[in-house]
């Protein structure tokens, strides 16, 4: 596998902002930048949106999913 540019970790995904305020029930989490409250952190994997890095693996003539490597589908198509 390798690593594209929007692929992230959970722990990664959880300081950026959610552009559709998904977090919102999670725990009350709000990002907070210089004092000013920008928004509701990313879920990860608990939205529905989150999709996990795929490639495919010619040995084995299939998909493979990473279980470490994600993307916000609503960000990254």
């Amino acid at each position: 596998m390798f690593n594209v540019p929007y692929m992230i970790t959970q722990e990664e995904a959880a300081k950026k902002i959610c552009p559709m305020s998904v977090g919102a029930g999670m725990n009350n989490r709000v990002l907070i930048y210089d004092g000013l409250e920008m928004g509701r952190a990313c879920i990860g994997s608990k939205c529905m949106a989150w999709r996990w890095n795929c490639d495919w693996d010619e040995k084995a003539d299939k998909s493979v999913y990473s279980d470490t490597l994600g993307y916000c589908g609503m960000v990254c198509g």
